[in-house]
């Protein structure tokens, strides 16, 4: 885990300290750690008794969840990358903030969400094909720039073969990314640092695409 993650988990620890496990399910269900040291098999053992996913769901104020969530944060950044884990737990968080309207909480929780999300890609898309984090990042429904931006940093080929995948018409906020100068003036140093490689055609016509959905 990399410190600015780190940093960003603390900052959602901070942000959401105020919910409660008001109902005990936690202490009724004989687990006796704290919330950071809450364990999966906690968990287990606390869905055993109480079926926590109904009590989350049933939960209008989302307060429970929002209680639990810093901590279901370091477990999902903590896993490896691979496509079980992302029908699993990634599927399972985004469907879970989606339900609980996430982007209408206040200011400060959902950029502490962002904070550890942006972390959370940029130590992700730096080493890892950017599949499986953008398919979590599209299925939160946030503004996909600050985290396009990370992946085009650090992997700017795998962003050009991303572009050529891509459905505009479902996905306009990539189009809107898409056309700014950044995004070109980094494709363009790509290709102008090693013009005679094997991923330079590729560049090239990424170069071309995104110029022309910006009309040039």
């Amino acid at each position: 885990m990399t410190p600015e993650l780190k940093a960003a988990l603390g900052e959602a620890y901070t942000a959401f300290m105020s919910y409660k496990d008001s109902y005990g399910f936690a202490g009724r269900s004989g687990v006796r750690h704290s919330l950071r040291q809450l364990t999966r098999e906690d968990w287990a053992q606390m869905d055993a008794e109480f079926d926590m996913g109904v009590q989350l769901y049933s939960d209008n104020k989302n307060e429970l969840f929002r209680h639990f969530l810093p901590r279901w944060l370091e477990w999902f950044t903590e896993e490896s990358l691979s496509y079980p884990f992302i029908y699993g737990h990634l599927w399972d968080l985004a469907s879970r903030l989606n339900h609980a309207r996430w982007l209408q909480w206040p200011p400060e929780e959902v950029e502490a969400l962002r904070g550890v999300f942006k972390a959370w890609a940029h130590q992700e898309l730096a080493k890892h094909d950017g599949e499986i984090p953008l398919r979590f990042l599209l299925d939160i429904k946030d503004d996909l720039s600050p985290y396009l931006d990370v992946w085009l940093q650090a992997r700017p080929v795998e962003v050009a073969q991303w572009l050529w995948t891509i459905d505009w018409n479902e996905h306009a906020d990539a189009q809107k990314w898409a056309t700014k100068p950044r995004v070109e003036e980094r494709l363009e140093a790509a290709f102008f640092a090693d013009p005679d490689s094997a991923q330079a055609a590729l560049l090239s016509r990424s170069i071309e695409l995104v110029r022309s959905l910006r009309g040039l």
